[in-house]
């Protein structure tokens, strides 16, 4: 999503013909997600005629290519990254995925179709004297205005409008072809949201994965499952790039992970619990985060489980640097953005001696980034980690009313959990099993809501989603496997 800022390009200026962009650019910009607290700079290369193109983030800290002509025959995209080990410190790594029929790799554009685009005279933006270029597209109607200023640089499209949903008949949809009432949500969305997109063609494909994800939405609350989806941030991305949110490895051989067995007795503990808990109400537990278009759930658990293990031992709630489990513990089996697992994190924590504050190591960045630990101060040690007994419900009651915030691991593959907006959760396809696991989250309480139990957890994927960035998941049956692999750290 871009949105307010200036992309610098080759165009042809103070005319009075429509801008055109060459087949061969060079453009910088800076990409806002405001809800995520990311302001990311970039800069891309692209290549109409070649069919590659590349954008470097964070002045080439990151580097992303897009080879419409490579590696096989529907092309490559590769990343090459910066990689902390033990041995090795920021070592510049490639990382390849070839295209596939259903989805071949094309040439990534910057600057928008300038097609259509009318000229309306001379205007000040920022202080600079540009030219201003208006698109008027009408639906119907209902009116959408993108605007273009041009020096040697250009600005992001801008849509208006604000309307109702209406859907008390969902059957004229399908029956005849009506879909005024996707038209209406989407630019509500899109406000809501402050969503734009660089291109028609691309506003076309948000706009079709919006109208499928709001009749999923729609379909799945009239069968009145017991809780509720609704719209959020994620409804115009497509089932593929939700995917990259949930970034929780899966070890396929067994082997010993170096936890602790759970230390208490279940059947002794369970009547001295409380009949619910809240850890945030006692203050221990930090805001929700959103883990943006990185796929670093793992660190999110982790990070969540120590804080509220440090609260419970000083009293003191601290935020620690997710940013630098992506960037630095890739030596213990953690691959960034692209997945990870918390014992693992847990296991660099042990030898490291810490994690450093995130005001010190410096923000989120949705990005792999270049590991500097040693540069900062490191705080919050740990002693080990304690595996709570697997599928045992009553064990992981225990542990999360003794030990305080727990790292979980669940099933979160299904298209009702990417839209969960309230009710208790239960999911009848949901996996239980380790294989099933695809996400990471944080367990921070229990209840019970007229006579149905509940687990309270905490997702990283902003507090637009679920009830303020939060979901209550059913125990019935471990649902998603939330009980299956619980870990929480000892100091």
């Amino acid at each position: 999503m871009f949105d307010d800022y200036m992309w610098q390009g080759l165009v042809h200026s103070a005319s009075v013909t429509v801008p055109n962009f060459s087949d061969t650019y060079t453009v910088k910009g800076t990409l806002y997600i405001p809800y995520a607290e990311v302001k990311e700079p970039f800069y891309a290369y692209y290549d109409l005629d070649s069919g590659n193109s590349r954008i470097d983030y964070y002045g080439g800290m990151v580097k992303t290519y897009q080879l419409s002509n490579f590696g096989s025959k529907y092309g490559s995209t590769v990343k090459v990254v910066p990689v902390t080990t033990e041995t090795e410190l920021n070592k510049d790594t490639c990382l390849r995925i070839n295209g596939s029929s259903s989805d071949p790799v094309s040439v990534q554009s910057i600057l928008p179709d300038t097609t259509g685009f009318e000229n309306l005279g001379l205007d000040v933006l920022n202080g600079v004297n540009v030219e201003k270029w208006r698109l008027v597209v009408t639906n119907g109607e209902k009116i959408n205005k993108y605007n273009l200023w041009i020096r040697v640089t250009c600005g992001n499209f801008s849509t208006y409008d604000e309307n109702h949903i209406y859907l008390f008949n969902p059957m004229k949809e399908f029956v005849h072809n009506y879909d005024a009432h996707v038209d209406q949500a989407f630019e509500k969305f899109k406000s809501n949201h402050s969503k734009t997109y660089d291109s028609d063609k691309e506003h076309t494909l948000r706009k079709e994965a919006f109208r499928q994800n709001l009749r999923f939405i729609h379909s799945k609350n009239r069968a009145n499952l017991g809780y509720t989806l609704g719209i959020n941030h994620l409804a115009d991305r497509t089932d593929l790039e939700i995917r990259a949110l949930r970034g929780k490895q899966y070890t396929a051989e067994k082997h010993y992970n170096g936890g602790l067995p759970f230390p208490y007795n279940t059947s002794e503990e369970l009547d001295k619990l409380p009949p619910y808990i809240d850890w945030r109400l006692f203050g221990a537990v930090t805001p929700v985060k959103d883990q943006s278009v990185c796929g670093s759930c793992w660190s999110y658990g982790t990070t969540g489980a120590i804080e509220g293990a440090y609260f419970l031992k000083t009293g003191q709630l601290l935020r620690l640097s997710t940013q630098a489990l992506i960037d630095c513990s890739w030596g213990y089996g953690n691959n960034g953005c692209d997945g990870g697992e918390d014992y693992r994190a847990y296991q660099w924590i042990i030898k490291h001696g810490g994690l450093p504050l995130e005001d010190e190591y410096g923000g989120y960045l949705g990005q792999d980034g270049y590991c500097h630990v040693n540069s900062v101060n490191l705080t919050a040690p740990i002693k080990g980690f304690v595996n709570v007994t697997s599928g045992d419900n009553n064990a992981l009651k225990v542990a999360v009313a003794k030990a305080g915030p727990i790292s979980v691991s669940i099933d979160a593959s299904h298209k009702t959990f990417s839209f969960y907006s309230n009710g208790i959760y239960y999911e009848k396809d949901c996996g239980n099993k380790e294989q099933n696991l695809d996400h990471s989250v944080v367990l921070v309480g229990y209840g019970n809501i007229n006579g149905e139990d509940y687990w309270l957890i905490k997702n990283s994927w902003s507090n637009y989603w679920g009830n303020d960035g939060y979901i209550l998941m059913s125990p019935k049956d471990n649902n998603c496997g939330v009980a299956t692999a619980p870990t929480y750290v000892t100091m």
